[in-house]
């Protein structure tokens, strides 16, 4: 379940850099087959295949809201550092 929710982490924050929130449930609905069929397979019970099911969206969730972080952190000082390149402030000018 480990291995599931540190998927889960990558995937969501890899689509915030992408896509939109609206993403989300098509995702979550896909990783609800390969989760239900390993669960399955392996002739877990049914309340394991829920709580894996549950820790896939809470970590696919969580790692989308990481990449947006990282997404406006990454892009924030991309704005003063092509100001300062160009020699013109970042401010207003006063009036």
């Amino acid at each position: 379940m480990i291995m599931l929710a540190t998927f889960g982490l990558l995937v969501g924050a890899v689509l915030a850099q992408r896509f939109k929130i609206m993403t989300l449930i098509p995702v979550t609905a896909m990783m609800l087959v390969p989760v239900a069929g390993v669960g399955i397979a392996q002739d877990y019970t049914a309340w394991w295949m829920v709580s894996a099911i549950a820790a896939a969206s809470a970590s696919l969730q969580a790692g989308y809201v990481i990449g947006l972080v990282m997404r406006h952190v990454l892009e924030a000082p991309r704005g003063e550092a092509d100001a300062l390149r160009s020699g013109t402030s970042v401010r207003r000018p006063a009036r």
